[in-house]
């Protein structure tokens, strides 16, 4: 095996390695062990890890494989979301010579263990609390904290993997009915990587990568050979940080791109397309410049760029075709879109397009060592070390696509001159009418798009009066009007800018909120065919069935609830709080499943507020409202400095000129580190400033407090009863001091959940702690205690959070609601032991007990300490 050829911690990034197998992949790690490698912001303080601890992670993973009995050969199920930890089990799983069988972390617990039954794995590690098949070792992922990098790279494992041993198992996508199984081996995966890495070993480009230091943020799961070959083995390779995220609302990809300084996206066309819409809707697009040179094109992509952050400037696109219209939109505003064509079968790269020799429409030339033809029909077919053998148990169907070492694609191609390569459909796809002409579905689907109240089209073929025919599955846009008129007339509008043989001669309306696709975007068209044959998802518009497609809100609500889109439709007078039970963050679920079902950001106010369905339909006309500002300045180091000059001088010596504190169960926090969540009760306005001193000197600056925007009306309301000028003045300083001193930022009561829980988040993976009062509000001394807030428990849940529960007594008679002026006296901190944090929940349902059972512990423990600083202080 080649010895891995590294260069020292610091400088350029790690060196090429060109080795036969991935092991002198994952043994580069060492090289700058103490730079960053992988993260996933959102997800507590396991959230980023450098390259020495995904390594030292890596080589614990096996070693517990060793543990658990697996020997070189056994197969091993990953199931669970892209992240650091995700990366360190795959790579554990090379180290101890296994086969890696990830999973699309989308799957239900039915759909994993159906997959992994066909495999027979001897052990899995993934997200879930226990393992999809029963007596399988298990080990969990999510919530994992990076280990600590080892002063040593331990010894290789007893067994050293060869070239043609297999990698990993991965199943296709599933765009044809049932996935099937691919074995890749290391021969497979290194044949594309070879080829970019021989292109790296130039010094002058691995200079230029360290100059520029891109950030990578990757958008396609690791569980798809595209995700896992550009978003974790090359920036491996080329010593690039990654950024994961499963968070695909434009606006929090917008907020991603700018606070991660991202340079370059990895994603699929479908994501491209929404982004782009959405900065159209913003009014952020820009005027395209189809003809300008590169300049003109950087002055039409400003307002862009100064939406998505100056340091973007190129997508990596594949896993589906990109449309020519998404890809000219790009293109015309000075960014880069490099698109990849491959398939699982080929480990998973074809073809590359060169990032500043594009060609509109092309995938690019395939990369050498390859083999290219174009066989009948215009079918793709393929031969090298990237191609697989076969299909895994399956021998008729390798038989049918593999041949002589040939992979038959499926994929119609047309090569240039050149020798670039474009996508012309799939050969099954192909419609062929009565009169024998070959109608390509993409095309017919692009027209019907391109017209006005069409969101989604799919074209399947359909037995007629004459034979074949080409039929249409639509999907109509929100509020466009009477059903079947607008799917009549965008197909009348179609049909008039296609030839006579491509025309439509039928369509259906599609009752969900989008067309059935993978989790890469590609649409399932074997899922629409049978979906039609069926009729249980379409309405037969064209044979005058009544009924219109249900809205994009009925389909989210109809998706968070669990009841029938048409129902809630005609039951619309529901009220959504009372009849389906939904709470604050409940809303923030649906406010998500309304971004993604209509593509485009949606205001948060409108749907907190909404009583009922037609209040939702309404919310969705509205432009959405700016998202509530998070005061990321109290984090530099300028106000840091402040902080501790203001708590050290005014803060601490005014506290304790007036009141006599005394604390009790500080010992609790003497082995805690953040990040953690203190959940205190409410009493009065010196509640925070009574636990910042509470806590242990070295906590207090770590320390940050989640204020409701109800103290601050001036300035977080909206509408006719905002107060003037002068209120809104003297708030706004309130606020500033309130954010400089304690590192206040705003918890809303009615909206904007979505930037609170995401800026706690970062804050937890930063390393502080988290001041929250369940209560929600201050009541009076003496009264019972409030019924608490879900909020804190979900954060913890989510996070992976201890909780300290904090009972105090004596602050609402020192400063209580509607006072100004404090009354000096006592007041007592009583600290409770930290709640460990649950473990991660298996499902919704379980997620929700767990937050439920937390919630009443954490409300029983603020009593009781309550109680007792109540009889201190008396």
């Amino acid at each position: 095996m080649a010895e891995p050829r590294l260069t020292s911690p610091g400088g350029a990034p790690p060196g090429p390695v060109l080795g036969e197998t991935l092991v002198p992949y994952i043994l580069s790690l060492a090289a700058g062990g103490g730079r960053e490698a992988f993260a996933r912001p959102g997800t507590g303080a396991g959230a980023r890890w450098r390259r020495g601890e995904v390594l030292a992670g890596a080589w614990g993973v096996a070693a517990w494989l060793s543990q658990s009995g697996i020997v070189p050969g056994d197969r091993v199920i990953l199931h669970g979301a892209t992240g650091p930890a995700w990366v360190a089990a795959f790579y554990g799983c090379i180290l101890r010579g296994a086969a890696a069988v990830p999973l699309d972390a989308s799957l239900t617990a039915a759909e994993a263990a159906a997959l992994a039954a066909r495999v027979s794995p001897g052990a899995g590690l993934g997200d879930a609390a226990g393992p999809p098949l029963a007596g399988l070792a298990w080990r969990r992922l999510s919530g994992q904290a990076p280990p600590p990098a080892p002063g040593a790279t331990p010894a290789m494992p007893a067994h050293a993997p060869g070239a043609d041993d297999v990698a990993q198992i991965v199943f296709t996508s599933g765009t044809t009915g049932r996935p099937r199984a691919v074995p890749i081996t290391h021969r497979n995966m290194l044949a594309s990587l070879h080829r970019i890495e021989r292109g790296f070993r130039r010094p002058r480009r691995r200079w230029l990568v360290a100059a520029l230091r891109p950030r990578i943020l990757c958008l396609v799961p690791a569980s798809h050979l595209f995700g896992q070959m550009v978003g974790i083995h090359l920036p491996v390779l080329m010593g690039l940080p990654v950024v994961f995220s499963d968070d695909l609302r434009p606006r929090a990809l917008r907020e991603t791109l700018r606070r991660e300084r991202i340079m370059a996206a990895l994603a699929v066309p479908r994501i491209l397309r929404l982004v782009a819409d959405d900065l159209v809707r913003l009014g952020a697009a820009g005027r395209g410049r189809p003809g300008g040179g590169w300049a003109a094109r950087l002055r039409a992509g400003l307002p862009a760029r100064r939406a998505l952050g100056w340091r973007f400037s190129a997508w990596i696109c594949g896993g589906a075709a990109l449309d020519q219209q998404t890809d000219a939109f790009w293109h015309e505003r000075g960014y880069v879109v490099v698109q990849g064509y491959g398939l699982t079968e080929t480990a998973p790269i074809i073809s590359v397009s060169h990032p500043f020799a594009r060609h509109r429409g092309s995938v690019g030339r395939p990369l050498g060592g390859q083999e290219i033809k174009v066989g009948p029909g215009g079918e793709l077919w393929v031969r090298g070390d990237n191609v697989a053998a076969g299909y895994l148990d399956d021998p008729e169907a390798t038989s049918g696509a593999f041949q002589d070492g040939w992979l038959r694609t499926g994929d119609r191609v047309e090569r240039d001159e050149a020798g670039r390569l474009f996508i012309r459909g799939r050969l099954k796809d192909v419609i062929v009418t009565a009169d024998g002409t070959n109608v390509d579905p993409s095309l017919v689907e692009h027209a019907l798009q391109a017209c006005p109240g069409v969101a989604e089209a799919a074209c399947v073929a359909r037995s007629g009066a004459r034979g074949e025919e080409v039929h249409a599955v639509l999907v109509l846009a929100s509020g466009a009007g009477p059903a079947e008129a607008t799917a009549a007339a965008a197909v009348r509008a179609a049909n008039a800018r296609l030839p006579p043989g491509q025309r439509v001669q039928g369509f259906s309306l599609w009752h969900e909120a989008a067309l059935p696709r993978t989790s890469l975007g590609k649409l399932r068209r074997a899922a629409v065919r049978e979906a039609l044959a069926s009729g249980g998802e379409v309405a037969e518009a064209a044979a005058g069935v009544a009924g219109a497609a249900p809205d994009a809100a009925a389909a989210a609500l109809a998706s968070l609830t669990g009841r029938e889109a048409a129902s809630l439709a005609e039951e619309g007078g529901l009220h959504l709080d009372r009849d389906l039970g939904l709470g604050s963050l409940d809303r923030l679920d649906l406010l998500v499943r309304l971004e993604a079902a209509t593509g485009r950001s949606v205001d948060e106010m409108a749907v907190a507020s909404a009583a009922t369905l037609a209040d939702l339909r309404r919310a969705l006309e509205l432009p959405p409202a700016p998202p509530l500002p998070m005061p990321r300045w109290a984090r530099r180091l300028p106000a840091r400095m402040a902080r501790g000059l203001g708590r050290g001088l005014i803060v601490g010596p005014l506290f304790r000129l007036l009141f006599r504190m005394q604390v009790s169960g500080r010992e609790e926090l003497v082995e805690l580190r953040p990040p953690f969540l203190l959940a205190a009760s409410h009493l009065g306005h010196v509640d925070t400033p009574a636990v910042l001193l509470a806590l242990p000197r070295r906590l207090r600056g770590r320390l940050a407090v989640a204020m409701a925007t109800e103290h601050f009306p001036a300035l977080f309301a909206a509408g006719p009863q905002r107060p003037g000028r002068m209120a809104r003045a003297r708030q706004w300083l309130a606020f500033r001091l309130a954010v400089l001193l304690f590192h206040a930022y705003p918890l809303p009561r009615q909206g904007g959940f979505a930037a609170t829980l995401d800026y706690t988040a970062e804050l937890a993976e930063a390393g502080h702690a988290i001041l929250i009062f369940p209560e929600g509000r201050i009541r009076d001394e003496g009264q019972p205690l409030a019924p608490f807030k879900e909020g804190p428990a979900r954060l913890a849940v989510r996070l992976g959070l201890p909780v300290v529960p904090v009972g105090l007594a004596g602050t609402g008679e020192r400063l209580p609601r509607g006072a100004r002026v404090p009354r000096p006296g006592r007041l007592q901190v009583a600290l409770g032991a930290p709640i460990p944090p649950p473990p991660p929940p298996a499902d919704a349902a379980a997620a929700a007990e767990s937050v439920t059972r937390l919630t009443a512990r954490l409300q029983e423990e603020v009593r009781r300490l309550e109680v007792r600083a109540a009889r201190t202080t008396g």
